[in-house]
């Protein structure tokens, strides 16, 4: 069950971000910090979800300075731009989150089979950008 996932990184960031969604954004952004705090460099998806739900939570400054760091890492080396996306998509500001989201469009491998179905990224469903970003997924994602 979850409690005994929650012991690891992705399983606190699972249940960080169900938490959140269900409204109990204390608990989900307690977990999602802890997550972000273990995950590996490459893993860097709970620190996109703990700066959208920092966002959510009405702390603009704390998913500002998690943005400022994924940018960061992105100039010395990896972070997913997805996670990028997500923060921007937390504070609202959705045309920023399309142009990062188009770009992790570009990578192969990208997380994208999930897309569709975060509960994340339901605001931005009618966002012309992101039914485009589905639509060219969609395409490259149907086995030939």
């Amino acid at each position: 069950g979850l409690e005994m996932d929650s012991t690891f990184p992705l399983g606190q960031a699972m249940l960080g971000q169900t938490l959140a969604e269900a409204g109990q954004l204390d608990e989900g952004v307690g977990l999602l910090r802890s997550a972000a705090a273990q995950m590996s460099p490459g893993g860097y998806w709970a620190k996109g979800l703990l700066g959208h739900y920092l966002a959510k939570q009405g702390d603009v400054a704390g998913a500002r300075q998690v943005r400022d760091e994924l940018l960061a890492r992105r100039e010395s080396g990896f972070a997913q731009t997805v996670a990028i996306a997500a923060v921007h998509a937390g504070l609202g500001e959705d045309n920023r989150a399309i142009e990062w989201l188009e770009q992790a469009a570009t990578v192969p491998g990208s997380l994208w089979f999930w897309i569709p179905v975060d509960p994340l990224w339901r605001r931005l469903g009618s966002h012309p950008g992101f039914q485009r970003i589905l639509a060219h997924w969609m395409r490259h994602a149907t086995p030939k």
